[in-house]
């Protein structure tokens, strides 16, 4: 199970991708699109691998943030891990992890987000 501070940073992700949605169809819904074609051990198969990717190194995104900005890619990346644990203990993925590791892969293939040496 997860701990509520890992429930409050995956719902946190959830809902800042929620509140994205609906502002035009750009190239992440193209290739959110392409991930619906993933069955479910597809999708975290291929999160567990670009997640030991990021872990590697420093997530962030592409956008060059102001110092008293915080980047947002890093809390992805502390949901995936989270979802991914809870996946290991119960064999079972939530359609709402689902839609975020959904989003972490389509935004990883499009170098939205990266991992910095």
């Amino acid at each position: 199970m997860m701990t509520p501070e890992e429930v409050k940073i995956v719902q946190m992700v959830y809902t800042r991708f929620l509140e994205a949605e609906g502002k035009g169809w750009t190239s992440l819904d193209d290739a959110l699109e392409v991930m619906e074609w993933l069955s479910d051990k597809d999708i975290i198969t291929e999160s567990d691998i670009k997640c030991e990717t990021h872990s590697m190194g420093s997530v962030r995104c592409k956008n060059e943030h102001a110092a008293s900005k915080t980047c947002f890619a890093p809390f992805i990346l502390e949901a995936v891990i989270s979802i991914l644990e809870l996946h290991d203990e119960t064999k079972e993925l939530h359609a709402k992890n689902r839609y975020i590791l959904a989003h972490y892969l389509a935004m990883s293939e499009l170098g939205l987000i990266y991992s910095e040496s």
